[in-house]
């Protein structure tokens, strides 16, 4: 029988080493399916008929907290283990992003610029989105994650009556 190779993956090293980068890519999922849907709608409406039904500031909000999610969850589901911690890190170091990024961000208006005033609703649904993202990835929600027997480092091994290995069924392992 041939002896199969462990993956790279497989080291925590190279995890920790891959988690902003899995981040970056969960942001860019994240935000790219909300921009071609902009621009799809862009290309069926108007200017002025697509601002009165979206206005800027609302489909910026979409984006944001889109993004938020991606780099929460990816990033999370990258580190070998203590996702949880990770989930957080993430998810303060995105927060503060979102503040430097869009804590004065006001809707540009053309020639009405001086009249637009800063809107704190795309700031808001970014932190909202980074929020959602750390309960789904602090209550172990989703999908397709390590269950949470995986996280934890092995323990003892058990015995049975005779000093052997206790046997256990084959739905007990995978779980």
């Amino acid at each position: 029988m041939a002896r199969r190779t462990p993956s790279p993956l497989a080291e925590p090293l190279v995890r920790w080493a891959g988690v902003p980068w899995a981040a970056g890519g969960g942001w860019l999922a994240g935000v790219i399916p909300p921009v071609v849907a902009g621009a799809v709608f862009r290309a069926l409406f108007s200017a002025p008929a697509l601002e009165r039904l979206i206005a800027m500031e609302y489909r910026l909000a979409v984006i944001g907290a889109a993004a938020a999610v991606g780099f929460v969850v990816c990033g999370a589901v990258m580190a070998p283990s203590h996702r949880r911690a990770a989930a957080l890190v993430l998810f303060g170091v995105g927060a503060c992003a979102a503040w430097l990024l869009l804590a004065g961000w006001s809707p540009n208006l053309g020639d009405d610029a001086h009249i637009s005033e800063p809107s704190i609703v795309p700031l808001v649904a970014t932190l909202l989105g980074g929020v959602a993202a750390l309960l789904l990835v602090w209550l172990r929600r989703l999908p397709f994650a390590l269950p949470p027997r995986m996280e934890r480092p092995a323990g003892p091994r058990r015995f049975g009556r005779r000093g052997g290995v206790k046997r256990r069924g084959a739905l007990t392992v995978i779980l």
